[in-house]
This record gives C-alpha cells, structure tokens and sequence, in this order.
C-alpha cells in the first residue's frame, strides 16, 4: 500500500490543483478601486455587471476593442479648457455638452482600452501559468494512479520524476506571478499596490501564490518518497507472512 508520505505528497498536490485551478479562471487577479471592476488572466468583470471573457468568439473582445486605442483621443490643453480631437473615433455617435462630459468620454476611452487590449507580458503570463498548471493536471492523473496501483518495480523512479515535475510547474507558476506582479506595478495603467490609490491586488492573486506553495511542497514530498523508496524498490502489495 500507499506510504503515509505519499498520501501526504497527493493530497499537498489536489490542494495545488484545486487552488491554482481556482486562480487560473476566476477574474480577480487585480480590482480597480476607482470604480470596482475587476479582471484576471481570461476575464473582465465590470462592478454589478456580468464578467466578459477574452478568449471568447476567437478573442473578439480584444480584437474590436484595439479600436479604442487607434481612436487616438487626444486631450489638448489649452487656456484651462480641455478641448478634444476624436480622429476614426468608434463613439463619435456620443454627444457631449460639457467639458465634463468630454473629461468622462475621454477616461472611458482610456479605461475600456486598458480593460481589453493586452500587451505582450500579459500574454507571457498567461501562457507561463497556463503551461504550469497543464503540467499540474498531467501530475495528478500519474499521481492518482501509481498511487492507486503501486505494485511494480520502478515506482521510486516515477516518484522522483513525479516530483521534478512539479517544481519544473512551480517555477513556471512563480515567475508567472512576479512577472504579473511588478509589470501591473510598473505599468502606468495598473500602479497596483497594496497601498495604491488605482489598483489592488485580489484575491485570487494570493490564491494562486498559495498554490505554487502547495505545488513545491508537494514536488518535495513525492521527490522524498521516491528517495524513501529506492533502499527498497519492488513489490510492495501486503506484507509477507512467513
């Protein structure tokens, strides 16, 4: 039967499983705190409005809102009047009777590019994070069946390997994270901070950090199983009754 570090090691890796699934989905990564809305790696959430996801209909989304950014609003101050020039606007339909009205048009301009169009970190981070926890799910189904028939020779070895693949995952996950976390601090658009006045970290950030932790925490116990293991490889079913 199973080792009591190896039951330990598989739970440690359905915990990471579970909480990095959690992360990859959910919309919450970053939360405006201007006017609450939210977005994650696949996912924008306006405040009390229904989420809308990037990669739906082939990345429509993005796709027809890079016109917010070639719409080129362009705020000219002058003599303390905002005056503005929309040149291939896509909202020129809007009527604007103040220079307030005019102030809000040219923010939501602003804002609706950011929300949708995404530059090439952003992309890196999804496809890091995406690869780590593909990685992931192909762990835990070698997992949950050496563990369920562990009966042959060689099992020390796919402990060893089970567990170098899941710190290879963790690597990809933390570097996923950093790179997320000090571009959206960077990035003039995010500034986001624990102390930031724009944006904030959510919580499904912190989650995914607490699933790279219980990934490498798993990948050292199945590594240490393996290592356990080799002082006695071979048929481990029952005990021998002499």
């Amino acid at each position: 039967m199973a080792s009591c570090l190896l039951m330990v090691a598989l739970t440690m890796l359905l915990l990471s499983f579970v909480a990095t699934g959690v992360a990859f989905f959910a919309p919450f990564w970053l939360v405006s705190l201007t006017d609450h809305h939210t977005e994650g790696l696949w996912g924008y959430c306006p405040a009390m409005q229904d989420c809308q996801w990037f990669y739906e209909d082939d990345f429509a989304i993005e796709k027809n809102h890079r016109g917010f950014v070639v719409c080129e609003a362009v705020a000219l101050h002058f003599e303390g009047e905002w005056t503005f020039v929309f040149r291939r606007c896509c909202l020129c339909e809007f009527h604007v009777n103040n220079d307030q009205q005019i102030k809000d048009l040219f923010h939501f301009l602003v804002y609706r590019s950011n929300a949708f169009v995404k530059d090439d970190w952003f992309k890196a981070v999804q496809a890091m994070f995406a690869f780590g926890y593909v990685m992931q799910i192909a762990v835990l189904l070698i997992g949950v069946l050496h563990v369920c028939c562990l009966c042959c020779k060689g099992s020390a070895a796919i402990n060893k390997i089970i567990g170098s693949v899941l710190k290879a995952s963790f690597v990809l996950t933390v570097v996923a994270l950093a790179v997320f976390g000090g571009m959206a601090y960077k990035d003039d658009r995010y500034k986001a901070s624990i102390h930031s006045i724009t944006y904030n970290f959510d919580w499904a950030f912190y989650v995914a950090i607490v699933g790279a932790g219980l990934d490498v925490l798993a990948g050292l116990l199945f590594f240490c199983a393996g290592m356990r293991k080799m002082e006695h490889d071979g048929y481990e079913r029952g005990n021998v009754v002499i």
